[in-house]
């Protein structure tokens, strides 16, 4: 068996411990003179084999909550990413991308009436743009326009 480096702070890792231990006991078993010296030996190794299970358990129960973990974050991502940020006023090219329909469209619907809007100032001099609430888009989406 491979052992494992030391780390940068001088520390090894408890596995390498268990791994390193064993590797003596089983030098050492080799080595016994008589049958007491080996029993000693195969119980060390019995307990380093139960430390060594347990620490697997260990593992793998720690691999399934990682596992439980990326597949949580991953949903929120996805809830994340598919949620738009909540605004107050739209303009007339954020509605036409939500609804999925042309700019000229939604200035007709805000010019004819068939939507709530507002202008507001926009740029230099007189020119003024429609805006929408984030109510009447919700409306709009979840009823369709107002009659003519």
């Amino acid at each position: 068996m491979e052992r494992a480096t030391a780390r940068p702070d001088g520390e090894r890792s408890a596995v390498s411990e268990v791994v390193g231990d064993l590797q003596g006991s089983l030098a050492r078993l080799l080595r016994a003179d008589d049958d007491e010296a080996a029993r000693v030996e195969l119980t060390r190794i019995s307990e380093f084999r139960q430390a060594m299970v347990a620490m697997l358990q260990s593992l793998v129960t720690l691999d399934e909550r990682l596992a439980r973990s990326e597949s949580m974050v991953q949903e929120v991502r996805d809830i994340l990413k598919n949620q738009q940020p909540q605004k107050e006023w739209y303009t007339v090219t954020e509605l036409a991308t939500l609804l999925g329909k042309a700019e000229f469209t939604v200035r007709e619907w805000c010019r004819l009436g068939r939507v709530h809007a507002n202008k507001r100032q926009c740029g230099r001099g007189d020119s003024q743009e429609w805006i929408v609430s984030h109510e009447e888009m919700t409306r709009i989406q979840n009823h369709g326009l107002l009659p003519d």
